[in-house]
Order: C-alpha cells, then sequence, then structure tokens
C-alpha cells in the first residue's frame, strides 16, 4: 500500500524572521535611541542643570571670571555658544551593536574634558535610554508581518 504524503508547515511572526531582518530590526531601534539622546539629552548638556545632573568637574577662578565678564552667563559647555549651536545637527549612524552620533562642536574638538562632559549620561537617562530601546524593538517586532511556508510532500509506502 502506498500512499502521498504532504505536510504544509507555516511559520507566522517573530519565528519567522530571519537574521538579517533581526539585524535591521535592531538597528532601527538603536537609531531610535541615538535621535531620543539627542532631542532630549543633548540640550541639557548646555543648561544650568547640567552642573548638577552631570557632576561637572568645576572651572577654574580664572576660566569663571574671563566667562562672566565676556558673556555674562555660567552655562556649562558654553562660552560662545558655537557648540551649542553647531552640535544641533547630528549625523546618526546604527548598527546592530549600538549607535554613533557625530556632531559638529567646534573649538569644544580641541577640550577633551567638555567633549567628555558632553557625552556623559546618567542613570536615570540610561533608564529611559533603555526603555525606548524596549518600546522600538516591541513596536518593530508587532508590526512585522513574516511568514514562511514550508511544503515537506513525498510518498511513503
Amino acid at each position: 500500500m502506498s500512499f502521498a504524503s504532504r505536510i504544509v508547515l507555516e511559520i507566522t511572526g517573530t519565528a519567522a524572521l530571519g537574521r538579517r531582518e533581526v539585524n535591521n530590526i535592531v538597528k532601527l531601534c538603536w537609531h531610535d535611541v541615538g535621535l531620543h539622546w539627542h532631542q532630549k539629552f543633548r540640550p541639557r548638556h548646555f543648561s544650568a542643570a547640567a552642573w548638577s545632573l552631570y557632576r561637572y568637574k568645576p572651572r577654574s577662578r580664572r576660566y569663571w571670571f574671563r566667562k562672566m565678564k565676556k558673556t555674562g552667563q555660567g552655562l556649562p559647555l558654553v562660552f560662545s555658544g558655537e557648540s551649542r549651536r553647531l552640535s544641533q545637527n547630528a549625523q546618526i549612524t546604527s548598527t546592530f551593536k549600538g549607535v554613533r552620533i557625530a556632531m559638529t562642536v567646534g573649538k569644544m574638538t580641541f577640550r577633551p574634558q567638555l567633549v567628555d562632559e558632553l557625552k556623559q549620561i546618567n542613570e536615570q537617562e540610561y533608564r529611559e535610554l533603555e526603555g525606548v530601546m524596549g518600546k522600538s524593538l516591541e513596536r518593530e517586532l508587532n508590526q512585522s508581518r513574516h511568514k514562511v511556508r514550508v511544503v515537506i510532500g513525498g510518498k511513503a509506502a
């Protein structure tokens, strides 16, 4: 006795995602994280609250008086305002492993301590960025409508 058998297996949702699709989704999520940091947290570094939020190193007395005399303000990372203005434009590049935010910061480039201060994030921001990553990942996975259909056919005796 012989009969023909055919098995149809359908896999849908996240189980149907291949490696490339997963990498692309994670890449999109990292881009969302970078965009969120740039839009929400970058401006904080140039505000008066940044001294306590990021625990910047105190500036020298000489620098402080020179800055107050010339500009009349005590905002961190701001002397002429050039770096703050230039950093508004960014090129966000994401990969499966993370995100890179490239900004022009003018003369701040020659002051590595200031660049390091601009890159700092505090614990609360870290948790918020984790949340952004989680929500973005959830949104992207819910939007994926992948379907794989496997047909196994043959004869059995």
